[in-house]
């Protein structure tokens, strides 16, 4: 059945609403935060959309999706089927936003899309603005017809999604660290980070937060480059890692529900860029093995 299409102003608060809703989720389900992500254009700052939340929740066990899909029923989801044969199954909350759940399978390649596109909205405001301007269009040409206004979208989400899945960063960092599950729920429980892929078997994951891209290795465990000596925490003396994010405030909301102490409080920090100023929205964490994380929102420029 064909729905209304309407596109609103970003909200800035659709991020705590989100942060909200993945708490709801992880408790109703059981399930850890890193198995819930915000995706749709709800999750790109700045981007006009429909009110709308949409979740990815991911199961470890496929089998337990008919038992969940039961329990979300039962809290006031709707169910919406599985509209792509991919086992993938979707459901509706209605409200002001509402919140549309996908309960996906592990390993699953529409999950892993939708993760690409939207970290490519994230990392590239000229591909946000011209996906913008093609919602709009879309919209005034089938204001009544959700589904010509998805379908004539996926040109465009396929040709991101393309290159999205072949692009790598010309400088990655790698860290050392000495329990790579610990420092993988930190960064993706936490920060916010999404699993790329990794190898348990060498105790490594590969990371991505927007263009950002991190990899993490324990040590001790395949190869460790700088193993001439035992490395001594804190770990990565002298660095810090700056990280651009959409908004810091629902990570300080999770490190604060985590009971995780910040090594400098958040600030609103100005740096001279030759004759302007840039601001950031930053503040700084010491990860498990104590590496400094300084997650930031640009705050713009002004005159020097």
């Amino acid at each position: 059945m064909a729905t209304r299409v309407e596109i609103v102003d970003y909200d800035p608060e659709w991020p705590l609403q989100f942060s909200r809703a993945s708490i709801e989720l992880q408790r109703l389900l059981d399930l850890p935060a890193c198995a819930v992500e915000h995706v749709g254009s709800t999750s790109v700052p700045g981007l006009r959309a429909k009110p709308l939340i949409d979740i990815d929740v991911t199961v470890a066990v496929p089998a337990n999706i008919s038992t969940l899909a039961s329990i979300l029923e039962n809290a006031g989801y709707r169910p919406r089927g599985s509209r792509h044969g991919d086992g993938v199954f979707a459901f509706l909350m209605p409200g002001n936003p509402g919140r549309r759940v996908y309960l996906c399978p592990p390993q699953n390649q529409t999950h892993r899309d939708r993760l690409n596109f939207r970290d490519a909205l994230r990392s590239n405001p000229h591909l946000a603005f011209a996906y913008c301007l093609l919602k709009e269009e879309l919209a005034r040409l089938y204001p009544e017809d959700g589904d010509r206004y998805t379908a004539a979208k996926s040109d465009f989400i396929r040709s991101v999604i393309g290159r999205a899945a072949f692009a790598e960063n010309a400088l990655v960092p790698e860290l050392a660290v000495t329990d790579w599950r610990i420092s993988r729920n930190f960064y993706v429980d936490l920060i916010g980070f999404s699993v790329l892929y990794e190898r348990p078997e060498e105790g490594f994951s590969f990371l991505t937060l927007g263009a950002a891209q991190l990899m993490i290795d324990q040590i001790g465990t395949g190869r460790t480059f700088d193993d001439e000596a035992p490395l001594v925490a804190p770990l990565g003396r002298g660095l810090n890692l700056q990280l651009r994010v959409p908004s810091v405030t629902a990570i300080l909301a999770r490190l604060q529900q985590a009971g995780h102490a910040l090594a400098v409080p958040l600030e609103e920090k100005w740096y001279r860029r030759d004759d302007h100023e840039v601001g950031n929205r930053q503040f700084l964490v010491a990860d498990p093995d104590g590496y400094l994380l300084r997650p930031f929102e640009d705050l713009g420029m002004r005159g020097f």
